[in-house]
């Protein structure tokens, strides 16, 4: 068998234990006087040394003769080498030396590569293990699932079977049970249920499959109204995309039954009324009422108006509702049995005495206010101002009278007619930032008239235009003064623009007086005053030369001038102001 192996030299010392392998090798068979035509060589060179053995298994070396008596010593083995040099002794040290250090780098980036992906191997593991934790017991992934909701109606009782499909097996949920339901069944395996402040229950359950099945009742009396807002089980982790509603009445005619998604199918059958119900909301109001109502479609998946009556609500001043982008589909039901209320997707409208005019003026008002960023009560006069606007019917509130009035003063009916688009057309939700630069884009002016009236109730800050081009002080850019318009005049923010013209500059009192100064001149002015003194002396004016908008101070160009001697250059791109 013949075994061939080649070995770099990895250093000066490593390499010394091979070459002295071999030259005595090379004595071992010299002493045995055997031949080496057969052996191949042991080589030392520039810069590899070559080793090779020839081994038989019954200890001679092929094509050669026996040798007694050396077999058994050499453990049936006969090994040859030969070394041979080319380079002198000081050259093979160098090289030796050359390649040790060569060596050692290959060694060091070995032993780096191999950390690393030690380190990534087990990085990628804890990541493994990390997302199957957080798929198979974690309940904050939110997920989408569709429910069937199944309904008989007895006297009594409503018997429901809520169907949830798309979960994932053997994940944990948390689940939330509405304090209406009585008699529930069907939770596998659920945790310790916790009774919330409200009467509902909460706990967790691990899923068996795909799809929960639970059931429970809920009493009723089914002569009166009732409605039932809060009445679907929960799944806290989960986020419902389609909800389907079959109600099966088997107290046949003596009512209607009203859901906050669309009705598809209704059937008067032999033993009981049918209606199918289907939508997109994760938690449909359900409403019964214990007499016949007539209904009238206006849009599909919009709005369905049902009314007791014989006068029929004018549905042609509803079609406005088709342009509003997502609006949530709205049973409206006109009755005086029941208070004014609402529910999701349940409205309730008293009929006596109401308007069609009313009824779409608070339906419209309902999709603002909830298309809006900012919920708080300061800011619901935004809703106000919107609902008008695309309605074309006012509101009670003055803010609001006052803020459209603003906006009339500032803009044609067809600019507002342009605004009112855009915010009906938005998808997402709208804020004072978005309905502001909506104002801008259609006027070519920035202006920041929601932002400033943003919280507050009491006064209306007036509809003010910036200038859009760069401002030059001194040659020099100032982006952080504002110049804004007003009945076509310009008035410049004053702390920035006498910063930049090297005053020092000070607010003072109630943020309304102003204080400058520069080399001997001390100024100080008053806002909402025509008058101004300069080094203790005063000087009256024909009119104010200082403008409040919000908390912020703005001087009127013409005092800028006549009172600080400076010059204003306009140009295409910029506005350029010099003090002379």
């Amino acid at each position: 068998m013949i075994i061939e192996s080649d070995f770099e030299t990895v250093s000066a010392a490593g390499s010394r234990p091979a070459a002295f392998f071999c030259i005595i090798m090379g004595a071992a068979r010299k002493r045995l006087s055997l031949p080496d035509r057969n052996f191949s060589s042991c080589k030392t060179g520039s810069p590899r040394w070559q080793v090779s053995f020839l081994m038989m298994d019954d200890g001679r070396a092929s094509g050669d003769p026996a040798v007694p008596g050396h077999s058994k010593n050499l453990l049936g083995s006969i090994i040859s080498c030969r070394l041979q040099s080319r380079l002198s002794g000081r050259n093979l040290i160098a090289d030796k030396r050359r390649k040790g250090k060569f060596s050692m780098q290959k060694k060091a980036f070995l032993v780096s590569f191999i950390l690393l992906i030690i380190i990534g191997c087990l990085l990628l593991w804890q990541w493994i293990l990390f997302s199957n934790k957080e798929a198979g017991n974690g309940i904050h992934n939110s997920e989408s699932v569709s429910q069937k909701i199944d309904i008989s109606v007895k006297s009594g009782q409503l018997t429901v079977k809520q169907k949830i499909a798309g979960l994932s097996k053997g994940k944990e949920y948390e689940i939330r049970i509405p304090p209406v339901a009585e008699q529930f069944s069907g939770l596998p395996a659920a945790s310790k249920m916790t009774v919330n402040p409200d009467g509902s229950k909460s706990g967790t359950f691990r899923a068996e499959s795909e799809t929960l099945a639970v059931n429970y009742e809920i009493p009723f009396v089914k002569n009166r109204p009732s409605l039932w807002g809060d009445w679907l089980c929960e799944i806290k982790n989960a986020t419902v995309t389609g909800t389907t509603i079959e109600v099966i009445d088997l107290q046949k005619g003596k009512g209607t039954w009203v859901a906050g998604i669309p009705l598809t199918t209704v059937q008067e059958l032999e033993h009981f009324d049918h209606y199918f119900y289907r939508g997109r909301a994760e938690k449909p109001a359900l409403y019964w009422h214990p007499v016949l109502l007539k209904k009238v479609t206006v849009a599909e998946d919009k709005l369905t108006v049902y009314y007791e009556g014989d006068r029929q609500p004018e549905a042609g001043r509803f079609s406005k509702l088709e342009s509003l982008t997502d609006f949530p589909y709205v049973s409206l039901i006109l009755t005086d049995h029941l208070a004014e209320t609402e529910a999701a997707g349940i409205m309730i409208f008293r009929e006596s005495g109401g308007k069609s005019d009313e009824w779409l003026w608070k339906l419209t008002h309902r999709y603002f206010l909830a298309k809006l960023k900012e919920r708080s009560g300061d800011w619901e006069w935004a809703a106000d101002v919107l609902t008008s606007l695309f309605t074309g019917i006012k509101g009670e509130g003055k803010f609001a009278e006052e803020a459209i009035q603003e906006l009339e003063n500032n803009f044609s009916e067809k600019e507002l007619h342009k605004f009112i688009n855009k915010a009906a057309a938005e998808k997402e939700h709208l804020s004072a930032e978005k309905l502001d630069r909506y104002l801008s884009e259609i006027k070519g002016k920035k202006t920041d008239f929601f932002a400033l009236n943003r919280g507050t109730s009491s006064q209306v800050t007036p509809l003010y235009f910036y200038e859009a081009r760069d401002i030059y002080v001194n040659e020099k850019l100032q982006k952080e003064i504002k110049v804004v318009y007003k009945d076509g005049e310009r008035f410049y923010s004053v702390k920035e623009t006498f910063a930049a013209l090297s005053y020092d500059v000070e607010i003072v009192g109630d943020g309304k007086t102003l204080l400058l100064s520069k080399d001997t001149r001390n100024y100080r002015f008053y806002a909402g005053e025509n008058i101004f003194i300069l080094n203790e002396e005063h000087y009256g004016l024909l009119e104010q030369p200082l403008l409040m908008i919000g908390e912020r101070m703005f001087i009127k160009e013409k005092w800028l001038k006549k009172i600080f001697d400076c010059l204003i250059n306009e140009e295409e791109s910029k506005l350029e102001i010099f003090s002379l």
